[in-house]
Formats: structure tokens, C-alpha cells, sequence
């Protein structure tokens, strides 16, 4: 494998799932070298689109405590599907403990907040990292993906305050995720970004698309 050109490595290696990429770079610094390398991890994400991935995610309060009729805690199913081959890969399972509890998934990625603390999770090599402890209470959260810096942004929309007649200012805060990288950052607010939003409505769903995130906001009659 040594005498191998690299540009036939990474065409071997890019043929290869995530999770035993995780593992080759543990074998050595050479190996590891190779396998961070950017012009690879192009190379890997454009044969991917290829023969995309679907993520499955299930929550299940099934065998769990409750108290009042509410789980104290719930399991968090996650799988894969290969849509060129159909084959669905069962690849993380992991035990929630908490009345609050959400969670939103996308881009390969697993979101879950439980009280103010927000986790997020990688299902094919199982690394979860816990971000800092955002400013306000959530109102509903959401992540989104650019290709072109390789970055991960999760956007926090929170209360700011109580207004009259009801209605109340919210806020966004944004953090950002370098692919394979630590947390570096910190929450950093959205300076111009606050809408009122009646206490009556909820949102009910959010969307990332073509770099932008969307709530969708449930608006009760009278």
C-alpha cells in the first residue's frame, strides 16, 4: 500500500464508509495525513452525492419510567439507509434521561437538547460533542451545512422579552462547527435578526435550505 501513488489511495479509500476512515487514522500519522487531507475530503463528499445516505432517526418511551404519564426518559434510535443498494444499517442507539427533551436531525448529523444544554452527534462514528451553554432558554433550534468553508452552523432562536398586548421579541444566536474539528467558538447573536411572535402561536417545524434556516410558525384562530 505504501508504493501506491496517493491519488489511487484516496480513490480506494474514498470507496470506504466513515466509520472505518475513523478508524485507518488511528493507525498512523501517515495514515491520518492522508485521510484529513482536504483534496480528500472533496474528493470523499462528491462520490458520496453519488450514492446518497438516508438518516433514520426513531424516539421510543417504550420500557421507560413515568411519572404522571410523562417518560422520565426515552431511547434515541438511529439508522441509515443506502439508497442505492437499500440497505438499512442500524449504526447508534442511545439512552435520553429527562423529562425536556427534543431533537432535530440533518446532514448527517443528530441534534438533541435536554434543558439548555445542546448535544450533537455524529451516528457513524458515535463522537458527541456537547456545545456551550447558549445565552437563553430555546425556542426551537436548527443546523445547516455549507459546502464551501466545510462548516456546520446551528442556530438558536430564543425569548428576548415580553411585549404588550402578548406578543414577545425573539433572537437568534448562531455557532459554528468545523467537519472533524472541536468546538472553538461560543454562541455569537444575530444582530438585526428579531421578529414579534405572539405567545398564541408555536413553531411547530424549521427547515434548513439553500443556506438559510425556516420556521414555520403555527398561528392559533382568535
Amino acid at each position: 500500500m505504501e508504493n501506491l501513488p496517493q491519488d489511487v489511495l484516496w480513490d480506494i479509500l474514498s470507496r470506504l464508509s466513515v466509520k472505518h476512515l475513523c478508524q485507518l487514522k488511528c493507525v498512523s500519522k501517515q495514515w491520518f495525513h492522508l485521510i484529513s487531507d482536504s483534496h480528500f475530503k472533496k474528493l470523499y463528499n462528491n462520490r458520496s452525492i453519488k450514492c446518497p445516505r438516508l438518516l433514520l432517526v426513531k424516539e421510543s418511551t417504550v420500557g421507560h419510567p413515568t411519572l404522571f404519564g410523562t417518560p422520565l426518559s426515552r431511547t434515541l434510535y438511529v439508522s441509515t439507509v443506502d439508497v442505492c443498494t437499500g440497505r438499512v444499517q442500524k449504526v447508534f442507539t442511545r439512552d435520553i434521561v429527562g423529562k425536556r427533551f427534543s431533537f432535530i436531525f440533518g446532514h448527517n448529523l443528530v441534534c438533541y437538547e435536554k434543558f439548555m444544554a445542546i448535544a450533537v452527534c455524529n451516528p457513524t462514528t458515535s463522537e458527541i460533542v456537547h456545545l456551550p451553554l447558549p445565552s437563553q432558554l430555546s425556542i426551537s433550534y436548527n443546523l445547516g451545512y455549507l459546502r464551501a468553508t466545510n462548516e456546520y452552523k446551528i442556530v438558536h432562536l430564543f425569548k428576548l422579552a415580553e411585549l404588550d398586548g402578548g406578543s414577545k421579541t425573539v433572537g437568534f444566536e448562531i455557532i459554528t462547527l468545523q467537519d472533524g474539528g472541536p468546538v472553538t467558538g461560543s454562541w455569537r447573536s444575530l444582530p438585526n435578526h428579531s421578529l414579534n411572535w405572539d405567545t398564541r402561536d408555536n413553531p411547530i417545524a424549521s427547515a434548513s435550505m439553500n443556506r438559510a434556516i425556516y420556521w414555520l410558525i403555527y398561528k392559533k384562530n382568535g
